[in-house]
């Protein structure tokens, strides 16, 4: 807390202040002139005439130049009072000369620093001072310069000095205590006490008491002394958030609670009130009655974006501590979103979403996202990331085809952009982007791999085991590398490569069902090892029942060990899921003319070629069988 409320100062004596007394009085200046002309025979009482004997000079001569001097200590006043004052120090260090009075001195002193010469105001003031240390009038002004001089220290030796001689001084205490006030602040306390006890309750110095209370970490008084402020003047709302926040700090929320019911009733708009008995709430463990607070807020139009957005984060890290409090930033945040079109409410709408596990609601507020604010990769990132995840590839590729645009380089935007078209068969798109994400990433062993399954589907085999085995050069238990090398050389009919490379994916990963299917196909086209394939095919199926590719390899193995029963019961499960898999299609044909029966053989062929028209080892086999 720092308290900032500023108020006249009932103590302090300031340079301005001496001009506007001086200004004031000139429509009473002869009044005025009789006055200074018996201050100055005060001042000058003390000359005694016997010393002009000591002297020798006449008593005549002393008394003409005492008259001279008053003379000019008189014209200087008048030339003070019509704000002549460079005049007027002239007449008054004349008069000095004629009679080194501390009076003329003290005038000397305060004409100087009218003028802001501090130096020469410091030198006649302490002159005065010197020559008459009883009158406390010429200390005060004394250290009032040292203090416009920031000579701090010199002017606390001078109040404490008019200490000693009138202890009950309000404004050498005050000033004192207010030299003090960073320096030594316990005993600024006690002055300041002490100025409560003399004078009561002063609005200053109660301020003043609270603030060094604060600075020291005097927190019980500085509550009460904000109290007693509080008391003295109710309706200024300030102090009392000051005095709200000050409790709240120190978690007395019972007494915090009491001053912001009474402030609402009293100030039903204040919207700060609302605010803090919000947070109280809030910190009394009770988020849903604190929404109902923060809802108030949020719907209030002259409250700042930026501050409602708080409050909705801060139920967010709430809600890592109470889980249902995710809801309530939820409703926060859509009430914000009705009256503002700032991305940042939807990006946090959007992580909400994820947090609930509604990864459309996500995608619909990154796609806002995006729209509002299209300049900040992450968000391209975070909304490519959940349309693949949702297996919205074309979806995917659209978004991230624009954000390429913008951020060519970004890895993870060529990244999502290629794998999204190597998931819709998009091979030589997949190409183009996985492969300048490997040039941005080239250390990226997803990205090796996915760029050598994209050259792979383009019949660039010999490329992609390039990469496949840069992968494997990051990371040498990579089985998916691993497999695919076994699944290249296995086309290539390099079959000591293909086993190879199978065995070491299994040594790894014994339970991998993608390389056990693989490799079982692999030794069944072969018409090797058939049981060994069919055990391992079998625990691919296990556990992918439903998966067409499984269910036809483990056909194909019963059909290399000739039970075409067995084979045709599989493939047929197969078929059932992926009824336009021409591969699937010719296995049918397969067992059918093995089972005897050419002409289902034969629909089934044809009907594979339809769909993919290069097989020419099919329509070479159709046309052999048809003669």
């Amino acid at each position: 807390m720092n308290i900032q409320i500023k108020f006249l100062n009932s103590f302090d004596i300031s340079r301005k202040n001496v001009i506007l007394r001086l200004l004031k009085k000139r429509n009473t200046f002869m009044k005025y002139l009789s006055i200074l002309f018996i201050l100055f025979l005060t001042y000058c009482s003390s000359g005694k005439l016997e010393n002009a004997s000591e002297s020798g000079e006449s008593r005549k001569d002393l008394s003409d130049r005492k008259r001279a001097a008053s003379e000019l200590f008189i014209k200087g006043n008048t030339s003070e009072m019509k704000g002549q004052i460079a005049e007027a120090i002239l007449d008054y260090i004349e008069a000095s000369k004629l009679d080194p009075q501390p009076g003329i001195f003290y005038s000397i002193g305060k004409n100087y620093y009218i003028l802001n010469k501090l130096p020469a105001a410091i030198r006649n003031l302490k002159t005065a001072a010197e020559m008459d240390p009883q009158e406390i009038e010429y200390k005060m002004l004394l250290a009032e310069v040292y203090s416009a001089a920031f000579l701090a220290d010199s002017a606390a030796i001078i109040y404490e000095n008019v200490l000693t001689q009138d202890s009950l001084n309000s404004n050498a205490i005050y000033n004192l205590a207010s030299l003090y006030e960073f320096k030594k602040p316990l005993r600024a306390l006690e002055l300041f006490n002490k100025l409560i006890e003399l004078n009561g309750p002063d609005w200053q110095v109660l301020l003043k008491i609270a603030s060094i209370n604060e600075q020291t970490g005097n927190d019980d008084e500085t509550i009460k002394t904000l109290k007693s402020l509080t008391a003295l003047n109710p309706s200024l709302t300030d102090l009392q958030k000051m005095l709200i926040e000050k409790l709240l700090e120190n978690d007395r929320l019972n007494e915090a609670d009491s001053i912001i019911n009474e402030s609402i009733m009293v100030y039903p708009d204040d919207i700060n009130f609302t605010e803090y008995k919000a947070m109280i709430l809030f910190r009394q463990d009770k988020p849903k009655e604190a929404k109902a607070e923060y809802i108030k807020i949020v719907n209030d139009k002259n409250v700042d974006l930026n501050a409602k957005i708080k409050i909705g984060t801060m139920f967010l890290v709430y809600s890592s501590k109470d889980s249902s409090a995710i809801q309530h930033a939820k409703d926060i945040f859509t009430e914000i979103s009705k009256d503002t079109s700032d991305w940042q409410v939807f990006m946090y709408l959007g992580e909400i979403c994820i947090f609930e596990k509604d990864d459309s609601c996500a995608i619909n507020n990154f796609k806002k996202v995006t729209e509002l604010n299209g300049t900040k990769p992450e968000f391209w990132f975070r909304l490519g990331g959940l349309l693949f995840d949702n297996k919205r590839y074309n979806e995917a590729i659209v978004e991230m085809s624009e954000a390429v645009q913008i951020f060519p380089d970004e890895f993870p935007i060529n990244m999502i952009l290629g794998l999204s078209n190597l998931q819709e068969s998009n091979f030589i798109e997949a190409e183009q982007y996985l492969g300048k994400a490997i040039k941005l990433n080239p250390n990226d062993n997803n990205s090796l791999f996915a760029y050598a399954f994209a050259l792979n589907s383009l019949n660039k085999k010999d490329e992609a085991v390039v990469y496949l085995l840069k992968s494997l050069e990051l990371n040498n238990e990579n089985t998916q590398a691993l497999g695919m090398l076994g699944s290249i050389y296995s086309d290539k009919k390099e079959y000591e490569k293909s086993d190879e490379y199978y065995e070491k994916a299994l040594k790894i990963d014994p339970e991998d069902i993608l390389i056990l299917n693989n490799y079982a196909y692999s030794l069944s086209v072969r018409g090797v090892q058939l049981e060994r394939a069919l055990e391992m095919v079998s625990k691919s199926v296990e556990k992918e029942p439903k998966n067409a590719s499984y269910l036809d390899t483990m056909g194909w193995v019963y059909f290399k060990l000739k039970k075409y029963d067995d084979a045709l019961e599989l493939i047929n499960r197969a078929y059932e899921i992926e009824k336009e898999n021409p591969e699937i299609i010719e296995h049918l044909g397969d067992i059918y003319f093995e089972k005897g029966e050419k002409e289902k053989a034969l629909d089934n062929w044809k009907k594979s070629l339809e769909i993919k028209k290069d097989n020419r080892d099919l329509e070479n086999k159709i046309k052999n069988e048809a003669l």
